[in-house]
């Protein structure tokens, strides 16, 4: 399984970041996260996970 954290500065790049990584095999992994720091900046966070080959060899053995 891989496992990465999309981040963005603005809902609507989050959102087509995200469905980048959807069109390349990639799944949301619970929802968005928003941070704002001090300087007044706002992100956007998204896990996102994906099988690999290896997760469907393993699961194929079984």
């Amino acid at each position: 399984m891989e496992y990465t954290i999309l981040k963005e500065d603005s809902t609507l790049k989050i959102k087509g970041l995200v469905q980048k990584y959807m069109a390349e095999g990639w799944m949301p992994q619970g929802g968005v996260a928003v941070t704002r720091y001090s300087n007044l900046m706002t992100y956007f966070h998204q896990a996102m996970t994906r099988t690999t080959e290896v997760d469907i060899a393993i699961n194929e053995d079984k």
